[in-house]
């Protein structure tokens, strides 16, 4: 199918920067329960990156779903099934309203709200895309009329 290949690469892109972002996500969450276990909060790493940490149970397990989730979706894409593409979709609106409602109070800069909102837009759009087109039957005539075009030319 080579109508769906562009979109598909921005599928592939998505899963992949959502892989390593849980990846990253639970590797300084298991670092800083293993050398900071008093307080993450007063840890050497900076403030970025102490937004990412995971300090309950509860946090694991979401972190781990939304591996498999990133799993199932690379899946989907590459077996063209568009039911192996739900949960990501689920798990990025999901993670988008919990990141409205986390950061709603704070005095965040514009461009910052606006380049979130930006990218969240980008891949609700790209799964939507990616689960229309996996939907759709292309129906392909089994007559060689194309090919002859160059013989009338003579």
């Amino acid at each position: 199918m080579g109508c769906c290949l562009d979109i598909k690469f921005h599928g592939y892109f998505i899963g992949v920067l959502a892989g390593l972002l849980e990846l990253i996500s639970l590797s300084i969450s298991a670092y800083t329960q293993l050398l900071d276990d008093d307080d993450p909060n007063h840890s050497e790493l900076p403030k970025d990156l102490l937004d990412l940490v995971s300090c309950s149970i509860v946090d694991y397990i979401g972190d781990i779903l939304i591996l498999i989730a990133v799993g199932m979706l690379i899946y989907g894409i590459y077996k063209e099934n568009r039911y192996f593409i739900i949960p990501f979709t689920f798990a990025i609106c999901f993670d988008w309203v919990s990141y409205l409602v986390h950061n709603i109070d704070r005095g965040m800069p514009y461009h910052v709200w606006m380049l979130t909102t930006a990218f969240f837009v980008y891949v609700f759009v790209a799964m939507l895309s990616l689960f229309i087109l996996f939907g759709t039957k292309i129906k392909t005539t089994k007559t060689t009329q194309f090919v002859k075009f160059h013989s009338q030319l003579v």
